[in-house]
Order: C-alpha cells, then sequence, then structure tokens
C-alpha cells in the first residue's frame, strides 16, 4: 500500500485522502457505503454503494521484492497470473494479484475484477491463514460484492487484532451499514472520524446520519468533507457528487445541479455526474436535454442508472419498444450479477416492480432483503414490490421496518403512504405523503430523479 491514503472511488479511481502511514503500512480507505460509485452495474449511488475499496499495499509489495523467487513486482496482472500458475504456493504474488484486481475494479467498477480480487485473495489466506493484511482486502472484496456479512465477520476480525486499522474499521462500517445495523454504523463511523477526519470518515457519516434521519447532521459532515478535500480536485467532485444526491434527497435540484455541474468538470466523475444532470434534465421536464446527455460518448455504458433513467424517458414518451429493450438489458445485467454470486441493489427490485413484473420484483427483493436484512431501503423495495403485485397486507410489516428511522427520503415516504391508503390507513398515510411533497414537491426519486411513474 501506499504512503497515502486513498479514497478510490457510491459511490467510485482512486483519489487522495490525506498522507500518512497508518500503523506500519499505508492504506486505501473507501468511500462512504453506497455513496460511491458504482461498479458499472449498481444503479444506485446514493444507497450502495460501496462502495468499495482498492488496496495497493507496499508491505504486500515488499514481501514480493524480499521472495526468494520474486515474481515481476511491478508486472501487470496477466504477468502475475502467469507467474502464480508456476508458483502457486507464493503467497505474496496471490496477495499482489488480489490487489491489483481490487484496483482494477475500482478505476473500471468492473464487477469480475471484484471476483477475481476474491478468489486471489482467498487462495493467499488459504496459503496463509492468519495474515491481517489478506483478511482486510477480503472484506473490502466482499463489499464491492455485496456479501455484506461475509465483509463484517473479516472486518470485526481484523479489528479484533488492530482496532485502529482504518481500512478495516471502513469496511464495518460499510457493511454495517447495508445490512441496517445503523447503531454499530455509527458508532464504527463516529471512530473512523475519530482517527482521521478526512473525506472517506466524514462522507461514510453522513450517509449514516442521512439513513437515521439526521438530514442537517447529514449535510455537516458532508460540507465538513467537502471542506476537507480542498486542494484534491478529484477529491472535491466526488464529494460534489454526494452533496448533489443529498440535495436531490432533500428536493434542492438547483443546487444538486450546480453540484452535478461542479463534478462534471473533473477528469475522474463526469459520467456519474452527466447521468445527474440527465436526470435532473428529466424531473424538469426537458426530455430531450436528459436524452442529449445520455447519448454523449462513454456516458452509462452498462451502467444501470443510466439504462434505468433511460427506460423512464422512453416510458414518459411513450416509447413501449424502447421501454422494453432497455427492461431486457437491465434484467440480463441483474440477472449476471445473481448468477455469479454477485449482490443487488433494492434499487433494481423497485425499477423491476415499477416497470416489469412485480412477482420477479418480490423475488429480487427476497434476495436483497437476505444480504440486507436490517436495511430500510431493503424494506422499502420488499414492501412495494408486495403491493404492485397485489398482496398490500403481507406489504404491510415491511412498511413499518422501511419507517423505523424516520429518513427523510421521499420516495420511501411516498410508497408508505400509497401502500398505507390501499390498507384503509389514510389518516397516517395524508401525513406521510405531506412529509414526502414537503420534501419535494415533485416527488422525484433521489436516484433518477423522476416522478413515481404510477
Amino acid at each position: 500500500m501506499p504512503t497515502s491514503d486513498t479514497i478510490p472511488p457510491h459511490q467510485h479511481d482512486s483519489v487522495e485522502a490525506g498522507t500518512g502511514a497508518l500503523g506500519d503500512r499505508g492504506t486505501t480507505v473507501p468511500r462512504s457505503p453506497g455513496r460511491p460509485a458504482r461498479r458499472r452495474r449498481r444503479a444506485n449511488p446514493t444507497t450502495v454503494g460501496l462502495v468499495v475499496v482498492a488496496i495497493v499495499s507496499g508491505v504486500l509489495l515488499a514481501r514480493s521484492l524480499t521472495s526468494s523467487t520474486p515474481p515481476p513486482a511491478t508486472g501487470s496482472e496477466a504477468e502475475l497470473r502467469a507467474w502464480v500458475a508456476d508458483h502457486p504456493d507464493d503467497v505474496e504474488s496471490w496477495q499482489r494479484l488480489g490487489e491489483l484486481a481490487l484496483a482494477d475494479a475500482t478505476a473500471t467498477d468492473d464487477l469480475g475484477a471484484y471476483l477475481s480480487a476474491a478468489d486471489a485473495l482467498a487462495t493467499a489466506d488459504s496459503l496463509r491463514p492468519d495474515d491481517h493484511d489478506t483478511r482486510v482486502a477480503m472484506a473490502v472484496a466482499a463489499v464491492g460484492l455485496h456479501r455484506f456479512g461475509d465483509a463484517e465477520a473479516l472486518a470485526a476480525d481484523a479489528l479484533a487484532d488492530r482496532p485502529d486499522d482504518r481500512l478495516a474499521l471502513a469496511a464495518l462500517v460499510d457493511a454495517t451499514t447495508q445490512q441496517g445495523d445503523y447503531d454499530r454504523a455509527l458508532d464504527a463511523a463516529e471512530r473512523l472520524v475519530g482517527l482521521r477526519p478526512d473525506t472517506a470518515s466524514l462522507s461514510r457519516l453522513s450517509y449514516v446520519r442521512q439513513l437515521t434521519g439526521d438530514t442537517p447532521g447529514a449535510f455537516g459532515a458532508m460540507l465538513a468533507a467537502r471542506s476537507a478535500a480542498q486542494g484534491s480536485p478529484a477529491e472535491q467532485a466526488r464529494i460534489d457528487l454526494f452533496l448533489a444526491e443529498l440535495y436531490r434527497q432533500t428536493g434542492d435540484l438547483d443546487a444538486a445541479e450546480a453540484s452535478y455541474l461542479a463534478a462534471s468538470a473533473s477528469p475522474t466523475e463526469p459520467s456519474r455526474a452527466i447521468v445527474g444532470l440527465a436526470q435532473i434534465d428529466a424531473a424538469t421536464g426537458d426530455l430531450t436535454g436528459a436524452i442529449e446527455r445520455l447519448e454523449q460518448p462513454g456516458i452509462g455504458n452498462g451502467d444501470l442508472a443510466a439504462l434505468m433513467t433511460r427506460v423512464r424517458i422512453d416510458a414518459l414518451l411513450d416509447d413501449a419498444e424502447a421501454v422494453e429493450r432497455g427492461l431486457g438489458t437491465i434484467r440480463s445485467v441483474v440477472d449476471d450479477s445473481l448468477s455469479i454470486g454477485i449482490g443487488i441493489d433494492p434499487s433494481d427490485a423497485l425499477f423491476e416492480a415499477d416497470w416489469g413484473d412485480p412477482d420477479r420484483a418480490v423475488e429480487l427483493a427476497t434476495v436483497v432483503l437476505g444480504s440486507q436484512p436490517g436495511n430500510i431501503h431493503a424494506a422499502d423495495a420488499m414492501a412495494w414490490s408486495l403491493h404492485r403485485s397485489g398482496d398490500t397486507t403481507a406489504a404491510l410489516p415491511h412498511v413499518e421496518r422501511a419507517l423505523r428511522t424516520g429518513a427523510d427520503d421521499p420516495v420511501l415516504l411516498a410508497h408508505a403512504a400509497i401502500i398505507l391508503a390501499a390498507a384503509g390507513e389514510t389518516d397516517r398515510s395524508a401525513e406521510l405523503l405531506d412529509r414526502a411533497l414537503t420534501l419535494d414537491p415533485g416527488l422525484a426519486r433521489p436516484y433518477d430523479a423522476l416522478p413515481l411513474p404510477r
């Protein structure tokens, strides 16, 4: 790992996050859970996130250089693969291979790279089971693959050995946040900020506060992260993206647009920022402008956020053939992820419920709840999918779970209001709908900035 901490980037690509070694090694600290970028498949950079971490370990490199039969330490991933094929017991090379695959995953949002990293690190772990750095890297890879239970266990084990390991602590924040263990996530995020108040720690703290209903605190932490990013254009762009998503969550599309425009000027984040601007265009009725943004070269290739936005625009244009074609592409991406053991997001189920087959949406929501049992957005996805499938009664317990933290999420609140109205709870439904409309008069989705379709 290098001697400086880096935030790779929902939500994400490395950007610097300060300097100085942590203990006997530098670390790469993940961006905030769910905010950061999204892998190419992730539709929801605000909630998923994970965010995921790339690791470049000086410790692992040093080991490879001192090995009795040193591999090509500065070689490519392909060269390392050729090396380990001939030297299958070389643990340092397996570690280095996992490190390079994680770096590639972060730079490209390639889910296959996360799988490659996980496989290489698992081999290294089998050869040297007690290696701390390998276990932390495995936790990072597990977050990227949405294997949050595994990530939590690995991170907790590493922290038992080294309580101040910031990379392990960041992985624990990500894993517990996505599983909906918000009290534990908040505690871990505050510990992370206490170790170093930088963009990585402050953006995580902001996200947990957002999910637990502390919107002012979420803005405060994210603005502090923006201040901490001064001097690093890449970090500033990342935080501008996070701020844009927070502004959209509270219905301030003008402020969100300004933040997206600021982020779009950075060479590290233009695609995600331009997709966000297209979503705002669509929310404000400029469908032509939204399409022009999405059709720019290099925008949205394989990115579910872009694909889903385009489907919603095509639906507003009454282009049923384009909607069906886009839905098929999105389903293929989701199914491919499931087939190779990669977790999916609540937004995958919500999209299917809105535009596809509600029964399939229930199946997807069930998968999401399996890996994110306490997550309020997973509960919302299940509630909305069940309601859309015609089983409003079964949806009601999930509505309560979605509302349990008091989060200011206009779409989650609108879903709850619609479901409760269908169940005859008209007074409570009206109260929730009023709250949703106060947050966002246009009832724009926080992730795609389009009005509720139905």
